[in-house]
């Protein structure tokens, strides 16, 4: 008897396990076609970006208030921050003047480019990540031209310029007016004008007297012009067409309101100049 195609294929399937060539299991007189899955599990740690550095650096111009600056100086600053400071710029009246990029940072100015008076120093210090942070304005007084020679009480030549400081000693009494300072000149031929710029500290409340005359001092010699200021600046101009007396000259610096600043000082400088 012949056996039907269709069984002989039947049978062909369990003897080889099924249609996918594996390993047919039995289990009770039934076979069971096993599948074996392997699966893999990969871990990936994140890297930890640092912050962005936000932090601006804090920057302080060393120069005092009305501290007096002549010719070429090193201007110091202060400036740290968190990460670095990479430079330092420094301003005069708004312009840049110099940078630093090493620390201890100093820039060097040469004042005499600038006008004499009050000039205003501004510092801005950077770091890596360009933040940037401005010093407080600091206003000097630049003094570089001026008369030669100047003389002080003592006799002795100073530079051209003035700068001193008015000092009203904490026991002091007497009348509204402190002269402090005293300086004294000649006056070459042919010269008929004679223009003084005074500066101090408008902050201090002093209340400044600034004249100009002939003789050895205002009690013995002739005071020709005076003005008084309270507002950090004075303009003092004197003009005579036929000439200026060609003899000693002086200039006082005093405080008005002296019996108001007891125990108390104000720095000041000025630049005189006499023209033909």
């Amino acid at each position: 008897m012949r056996t039907p195609a269709f069984l002989l294929s039947c049978f062909a399937l369990v003897a080889c396990g099924g249609a996918g060539g594996e390993p047919a299991a039995t289990t009770g007189g039934s076979t069971t076609s096993a599948t074996t899955t392997s699966t893999t599990t990969t871990t990936t740690t994140p890297i930890e970006q640092a912050p962005p550095d936000v932090t601006a650096p804090t920057v302080t111009a060393k120069p005092g208030r009305y501290d007096v600056v002549r010719g070429s100086q090193a201007i110091g600053v202060d400036a740290s921050d968190d990460v670095g400071v990479t430079r330092v710029e420094l301003s005069v009246d708004g312009t840049k003047v110099g940078e630093s990029t090493e620390a201890p940072f100093a820039v060097a100015w040469d004042s005499t480019a600038a006008e004499d008076g009050i000039r205003a120093l501004r510092f801005v210090a950077y770091d890596a990540a360009g933040n940037h942070a401005e010093s407080a304005e600091v206003p000097v007084i630049v003094v570089n031209q001026g008369l030669t020679p100047v003389y002080d009480e003592s006799k002795q030549a100073v530079d051209g310029s003035i700068a001193g400081a008015v000092k009203v000693p904490a026991d002091w009494s007497g009348n509204e007016e402190l002269i402090d300072k005293k300086f004294h000149f000649a006056v070459p031929a042919g010269m008929t004008r004679l223009v003084g710029v005074l500066a101090w500290d408008a902050e201090s409340g002093f209340e400044i007297e600034f004249s100009t005359g002939t003789g050895f001092c205002p009690d013995s010699g002739v005071s020709k012009k005076k003005v008084v200021a309270k507002d950090g600046e004075a303009l003092l101009e004197l003009e005579a067409p036929k000439g200026l007396d060609e003899t000693g000259w002086f200039i006082h610096v005093g405080a008005k309101n002296a019996a108001d600043k007891l125990g108390k000082s104000v720095k000041f400088a000025a630049r005189v100049a006499i023209l033909p």
